[in-house]
This record gives structure tokens, sequence and C-alpha cells, in this order.
């Protein structure tokens, strides 16, 4: 993802315009020679390799077109890092303060002396030091990608970076891939976005609030938006249009993506699951006496609303539907509760974060018989106990009417 210095775009009659990288000979020759550059800095540090890198933009015609490629690049390999050299620098540190007990007239002195107390080159101790900084860090395999996957891929970043500045995105996906479909959604929730979803014949449209809509965590939330997006492209024939409210620009702009417009180059990120998550389910399984997680379609509510449930369990009575509302879902759980009484949801609880509990404006809502009857709380990820308990709730039918 590109950060804002690297964006390149511009505004056109309320329109932000981004500025692709094309797959043209120039363009292509130059992402080659960028390939070409750290497959043949393999084994060097992270600073000597972008040192290399340096030169192709200076000698570029136009730097901005570069460095963004630069960074794509830089950000997709992999580095190996260098020893921890925390317990070195205390051992120096602790040499350093006990030779100022008898001061030397200069700091090359100084050090020297340090050096002899330690009984190590000075050179040597000098070099090692801070050797566990990332710039030391050595380059240890570079992605096996063509120039044109290059140049994708920033054009990937490029939308993701212009996304950390939307006010509220609208999608439409037209893939009746119902597998695909519910990959996509699961992705929506496992990232923990605010969305709603709707099916129109076999057409998913989707409204997602954006960074700039969200209150607390504002940055958190969109590096996990734009790391949805990926999982976007993966989606056969999709439109994205996004309200935007860019630095320094006292309007809100438009945004328009489209899949023609964006290669799926990670169409794989569909398939990410949160390590945290995997390592709660496998941990989770053994503790829910007589319930196994199963996969299942969203809920579909009446008027074409969909429900994103984050997990589906099933005894021998059915399935239920699990929700989990964090902090930035705090707006819909009133919807919930009006769909609860409605009889909308007959097998379904929802976790809510301790953090929520915490706020005024939720307080009647979370009072609420009804609501307290089909919920637990958690906090980070639920407790098998707590989940547990709600199910069992659940199944005796210890619930008010509707």
């Amino acid at each position: 993802m590109l950060t804002r210095h690297l964006l390149r775009y511009s505004v056109h009659e309320g329109r932000v315009e981004p500025r692709w990288w094309r797959d043209s000979p120039g363009q292509r020759a130059l992402a080659q020679q960028l390939l070409d550059l750290w497959r043949a800095q393999v084994g060097q540090t992270q600073a000597a390799v972008l040192e290399q890198a340096e030169a192709i933009v200076q000698g570029a015609r136009h730097p901005l077109i570069v460095r963004p490629l630069i960074k794509v690049l830089d950000d997709a390999c992999t580095y190996q890092q260098p020893a921890e050299r925390s317990a070195a620098r205390a051992r120096v540190f602790d040499a350093s303060v006990a030779a100022l007990r008898r001061p030397r007239p200069t700091l090359e002195e100084h050090a020297a002396a340090v050096a002899q107390a330690l009984a190590e080159p000075l050179h040597e101790l000098r070099r090692e030091l801070y050797r566990d900084l990332p710039e030391h860090a050595q380059l240890a395999a570079v992605p096996p990608w063509s120039a044109q996957r290059l140049l994708a891929e920033a054009n990937l970043a490029l939308a993701q970076g212009l996304l950390l500045y939307a006010e509220e995105l609208s999608v439409t996906v037209e893939d009746a891939d119902c597998g695909r479909q519910r990959r996509l959604l699961r992705a929506l929730s496992w990232r923990r976005l605010l969305a709603r979803a709707r099916r129109e014949g076999e057409a998913l449209q989707l409204t997602i609030s954006g960074p700039a809509a969200v209150l607390q965590q504002a940055k958190r939330y969109g590096l996990q938006l734009a790391q949805w997006l990926p999982a976007l492209c993966g989606m056969r024939r999709w439109q994205l249009t996004a309200r935007l409210r860019l630095p320094g620009q006292p309007a809100e702009h438009a945004l328009s993506l489209t899949s023609a417009g964006l290669w799926p180059a990670r169409a794989s990120t569909c398939e990410w699951v949160p390590p945290e998550l995997t390592n709660w389910l496998e941990e989770l399984a053994p503790r829910l006496t007589g319930w196994r997680v199963i996969e299942a379609d969203p809920l579909l509510l009446p008027g074409g609303e969909l429900i994103i449930p984050d997990l589906w369990l099933a005894d021998p009575q059915g399935a239920v539907a699990v929700e989990l509302f964090h902090r930035w879902h705090a707006a819909r759980l009133s919807a919930r509760l009006q769909q609860l009484r409605a009889g909308q949801l007959p097998s379904y609880v929802c976790g809510i974060e301790r953090a929520l509990t915490r706020l005024a404006a939720l307080r009647s809502c979370l009072d609420d018989p009804l609501l307290a009857a089909r919920s637990f709380r958690f906090s980070e990820l639920p407790s098998a106990r707590a989940l547990s308990e709600a199910l069992q709730r659940l199944r005796q039918g210890a619930l008010l009417a509707p």
C-alpha cells in the first residue's frame, strides 16, 4: 500500500483520477530494471539495496513514477532480520558508565577505554552495536513477479492508499458464484469492517463505511479496508464508488474503480484467515460439547438485506449464527435488536466487545432484556464458556417473546 506522499492522482470536476501505471514499453522496462536489481542484491542489506535503487530514481525523468514501484517491490520481499543486540548494547552501556568514573579528555579516548574494558576491537564494537536495526536486514527472497505483475501491484497499492481517505464505499459485485461471494463476505467480516449487504438478483450490493467515518482507531480500520480490496479483485465483475476526503481538500471527491481497471494480482487474499481466529477455532471446537463449526450462506432477511455471521455452529437441532460486534460496529446493534423483536433472527446469538458496554449511547440497547438474552460479552475473542452459555440459553428457549 502506498503512503500519502507516494500517491499519484489528480482531481477534476469533483472526481479523483488515479494516475495508473500502464503496461507500456517504457514502464515495463523500468519495472524489469527494478526486479533485476533486487534479484542481483540477494544477501545484501536493505540499506544497500535501497541505496542502489536510489541511483535509478536519480536517473529517471519522472522520479515520482519510480519511488512507488520501489516501495511496492521492497514491501513484497523477504528480509532476514539480524540477531537481537539489546543485551550486547546493555553490556556496552554499562562499561561506558563505568568508564565515566575516570573521564577521558576526548570521545575517542573514552570509546577506546570502553573497548579495552570489554576486550573487543573498537571498530568491531561500533559496527555491531546497532546491527539489529531494520536497515541491516538481509534480502533473502524476491517475489517471482514479471514486470507486468509489478505494475499491477503498484496500481493495487495506489487504490489501497486512496481508500484510506474514504468516507463510504458503494460496491456492486456481479458474480453468480456463491462460493466466491461467500468468501468475499467472510473476508469483509474477518477484517471487522462496518458494512451493509444486500442481494439484488444475482448481484451483491455492499455499502461499507470508510476510515473517514470511523471515530476510533481510524488508521487501523483503514488498513483493514485496504487489505480487503485484493479480495474484491478476486471477483469476476465488480464496480466500486467511494466518497473521499482528501488531505487539504475541503470538499468530498468521488473515486471509481472497476474490475476492468485492477488486475486481481492477489486474489488469493480471499482465503486469508486471521491467525488469532484460526487458533481460537482450534481451541474452541473441543470445548463446545455437541456443537461443530460449519460452512453456511449469509442470513438473508426480508427485503434482501444480508447478515454476515462471524461463525456458524450446528448441533442436532440445527445451525446457529454467531455475530461479533467490535468497537466499530456499535451503530448496528440497535438494528439487530429490532430484527430480533421482529422474529427475523430465530437462530442467532451475538457477542459484544466489552469496550462497547462503556458507551452511554448504547446503554438502553444493551439493557434490553431481549438483547441480553441473546448476547454475551467478550474481549478480543469470545471464551468458550461465554459462547456455550449463550447457546444453551438459546436452546432452552429462555428468551423473551419478540
